[in-house]
């Protein structure tokens, strides 16, 4: 706000049938903390407005985003008018408290998925052996721009995940390192949208997995954000097995003849040989079920061993 500015000279002189106000600039500047640099990008020369007398100038002909966070300062100065009205300042030792400016951080929002290799999401369950990904896509503000940065992405195997307070998987802390990559920007989102993809790990245990995903701010236009909800595990299915079973003997049977019988599991050169154990059960002719030629044990019978 402009005051006591004084008119100039009128034409004639003596007793002007016309006369204009003061003219000149006044340039704003804003400086950081410090009070001596300018704000990152601010304009060296800073933002004028044009002077016609006593008024209020906004800074407004020119306009400006703050590229950091903390406190800043404004400082006003006048030209002046010479001869009639005399140059001024304001705040130029950055000690009114009217002029400082306080920037924060922007807040973040971070939600992963996860994922195969070309970040397109998965749908549990999924075969055992399936190679496992997570995508992170981090949200700013418009006025920060892209959020820069990287990505720690991390990934519980079944034995790790914990449960949340409904009960359901997590991967709440530790886990193993899966990748730290860059943040990606995306173009023509808005809000505008970073993306990382994390390291690929076998899902070699049948089981539910979970991933974390930490969003590291390069700068300090935003803050950090995290996910490690439930959403971000995905269910690896045990891997298909056959069970083939064959008697010891299936002819020339005669009373009390002892009979074994021999199982062969298979399952898929990819995930090793089948372990754990095999119950038998064998029925008597008053328990098969099935007509003459295709009698069957289907149900009951009685356990031999395990």
């Amino acid at each position: 706000s402009l005051s006591g500015t004084a008119d100039k000279p009128g034409s004639p002189v003596i007793n002007p049938s016309s006369q204009s106000h003061a003219g000149g600039t006044i340039v704003f500047k804003l400086y950081k903390a410090d009070c001596t640099t300018l704000a990152l990008d601010f304009p060296t020369a800073g933002i004028s407005a044009t002077v016609n007398g006593d008024g209020t100038y906004p800074s407004s002909a020119a306009s400006y985003t703050p590229k950091e966070t903390g406190t800043y300062h404004w400082v006003a100065t006048y030209s002046g008018d010479s001869p009639n009205t005399n140059a001024t300042d304001h705040n130029t030792s950055c000690n009114d408290t009217g002029e400082d400016v306080t920037v924060n951080q922007l807040p973040t929002t971070t939600v992963t998925t996860p994922s195969d290799g070309s970040g397109t999401a998965l749908t549990s369950p999924v075969a055992l052996g399936t190679m496992l990904f997570d995508k992170a896509v981090v949200t700013g503000a418009d006025a920060g721009g892209n959020p820069p940065g990287t990505v720690n992405f991390f990934l519980c195997n079944p034995s790790q995940t914990t449960l949340d307070q409904n009960s359901k998987p997590v991967c709440a802390s530790g886990g193993t390192a899966v990748g730290s990559p860059t943040l990606i920007a995306d173009s023509n989102t808005s809000p505008p949208t970073s993306h990382a993809l994390s390291n690929g790990t076998a899902g070699n245990i049948a089981g539910t997995w979970c991933f974390r995903a930490v969003y590291v701010p390069s700068g300090t236009a935003y803050t950090g954000s995290s996910d490690a909800r439930n959403s971000e595990c995905v269910t690896v299915s045990p891997a298909s097995t056959t069970t083939v079973t064959t008697p010891s003997k299936t002819t020339g049977i005669a009373v009390n003849d002892t009979v074994t019988d021999h199982a062969v599991v298979t399952g898929s050169s990819a995930d090793g040989d089948p372990t754990g154990t095999i119950t038998f059960y064998v029925c008597d002719p008053t328990q098969t079920t099935g007509g003459s030629g295709s009698e069957v044990c289907a149900t009951g019978g009685t356990q031999l061993n395990a």
